[in-house]
């Protein structure tokens, strides 16, 4: 059967994909790290309703429609470099180690979340919080900070020369999002070209590439941003959410998620995360714990 998520381009039978793909120039194709039909790590599409089906992810591999993603399922650190260096470990489940060396201009960003209250501890060296509007700066005996729900909130570093900054960060519910989102964010920023990596098209949409690929990106983590809880403040007030910047920031979000559908971006990928990741974020978690 034709799935309908599947782009015109590729509604084909699908006992005809494999003969078909076969009789292609092998230059047309990704070396494919499981050799053999169907590759050891393809999903049940019954049990994860964003898994591919075996028809999509076998085209996905071996087409050159589908450039492959770089399997990080296995890393707990990533770093990136300046200016915007940060390492992040995430070798503890359900929080995350962030450094920010000196020099560095990492920041968070300013954004709330919905669905986890947050907490900041800092382990090394002085921070800048800005949280609901106010900025204060904390150290290792300022004890946690905690982030309410829906409340504005970012950090950086307090000094740019000093040494390393280091924050540890966790959430409540512990549902395994918090790992989920650094892994998907990460893994995808250091692709080695992160905007070739979307479902592209054949003539004569594919004559639009160049434009689509400025977007790809932002896209992508507009995507990531609206499923894992981290809503990015695009207008509005700082100091609380408000009407505007909630409605603002819903609805560029929705629309952008609408326009990854059709590039084919989701927010998970087994080759980013694993298959103990996503079962572990799938758990329902266990009773609130504020101090680790």
């Amino acid at each position: 059967m034709e799935d309908a998520d599947t782009p015109l381009f590729f509604r084909v039978r699908s006992a005809t994909v494999p003969p078909l793909l076969s009789l292609a120039p092998s230059s047309w194709f990704h070396i494919n790290p499981n050799p053999g039909f169907p590759p050891t790590h393809f999903k049940n599409p019954t049990t994860r309703p964003w898994a591919l089906s075996m028809q999509q992810q076998y085209i996905q591999e071996m087409s050159p429609f589908y450039p492959p993603r770089t399997r990080t399922q296995h890393l707990t650190t990533f770093t990136r470099p300046l200016p915007a260096a940060v390492t992040y470990d995430l070798s503890v489940p359900d929080q995350v180690t962030i450094s920010v060396p000196a020099c560095s201009t990492w920041t968070s960003e300013p954004h709330w979340h919905e669905t986890h209250t947050e907490y900041l501890q800092i382990l090394q060296g002085r921070a800048s919080i800005m949280l609901a509007g106010k900025t204060k700066v904390y150290g290792p005996d300022d004890g946690v900070v905690v982030v309410e729900r829906f409340a504005v909130h970012e950090w950086w570093r307090a000094d740019d020369k000093e040494g390393e900054l280091v924050v540890r960060e966790w959430t409540e519910p512990g549902d395994g999002q918090k790992e989920v989102f650094f892994r998907m964010l990460n893994s995808f920023l250091m692709e080695p070209r992160p905007e070739k990596i979307y479902r592209q098209s054949g003539f004569p949409l594919s004559l639009g590439e160049p434009w689509i690929e400025k977007w790809v990106v932002l896209v992508q983590l507009f995507v990531i941003f609206r499923e894992l809880d981290n809503w990015p403040v695009l207008a509005g007030t700082m100091r609380q959410v408000d009407w505007l910047n909630w409605t603002i920031t819903h609805a560029v979000l929705w629309f952008v998620s609408w326009v990854g559908r059709f590039l084919g971006l989701e927010a998970r990928y087994v080759e980013y995360l694993g298959e103990s990741t996503i079962e572990r974020g799938d758990q329902k978690p266990q009773g609130e714990r504020k101090d680790k």
